[in-house]
């Protein structure tokens, strides 16, 4: 996984979860099945909190923008901010982007 930033699309896995929704979108699909179809590709990947939170915050981001967020997906992603999100592994692995990255 390649990481350029704190931002929250400066990653490889949230651009890739953005980019797959919105061509599942394109192609017709509903978003409940662009959204099944991603987290069935990702499910192996879900138990690490770290690309959980990747994987949540930017298909909550991408359901948002486009009107669709469904309750799963925001209920996930917002036991995981609470929980304090990706920031323990911002704050050992770039201390000086945690701002950012809040």
């Amino acid at each position: 996984m390649g990481t350029w930033g704190a931002g929250l699309y400066s990653d490889d896995t949230t651009c890739e979860v953005r980019d797959e929704f919105r061509a599942r979108l394109s192609s017709g699909e509903t978003p409940a099945n662009a959204e099944s179809q991603i987290l069935t590709r990702y499910e192996h990947l879900l138990t690490d909190e770290q690309i959980a939170c990747l994987i949540y915050f930017s298909l909550a981001d991408t359901q948002w923008g486009f009107g669709c967020l469904s309750e799963l997906v925001k209920t996930r992603a917002e036991v995981l901010l609470a929980a304090g999100g990706d920031l323990k592994h911002w704050k050992s692995e770039s201390p000086a982007d945690v701002r950012v990255r809040r």
